[in-house]
């Protein structure tokens, strides 16, 4: 129990098997932070900041991040099971507004996706470029805020 962690670092939970995190304080983690673990419950209300590679963890079904304003590349990759994830605060998927693989090889899901309205024309009036990977490769709905 860690709950006045508020930066957890590089590679500081991965592939250490735990299935359920509540860092109800965190507001960065790192490169790599929970990527490999069997999370099945991420309860990070606070997190503003995901490293690259930060959730790379398939059993994950849902994820909400209401604070998260920047995700980095990769971030989500390979969290294969996702069919929610709500990202209302997030103002940056990646480094530029084209696929930065925050949800590379996710496919063939149905997902509710939470957005800011702006991220649905920041890429030159198309929606960034990892959001129309997302609804390249999976049903997607798409609620903005």
């Amino acid at each position: 129990n860690l709950p006045l962690l508020v930066t957890a670092g590089d590679n500081c939970f991965d592939s250490c098997g735990i299935t359920t995190i509540s860092l109800p304080v965190l507001t960065t983690a790192g490169v790599f932070c929970f990527a490999y673990c069997q999370l099945t419950s991420v309860n990070l209300p606070l997190l503003n900041t995901a490293g690259n590679y930060c959730f790379n963890t398939p059993a994950l079904t849902t994820i909400s991040l209401p604070s998260l304003t920047i995700a980095g590349d990769g971030s989500l990759t390979a969290c294969f099971s996702l069919t929610t994830i709500s990202l209302p605060s997030c103002t940056n998927l990646g480094t530029s507004v084209a696929n930065n693989f925050v949800f590379n090889v996710i496919a063939g899901n149905t997902i509710t996706l939470t957005i800011p309205a702006a991220l649905m024309t920041c890429n030159a009036g198309s929606p960034d470029g990892d959001i129309q990977y997302l609804q390249a490769n999976n049903t997607v709905t798409i609620v903005t805020v």
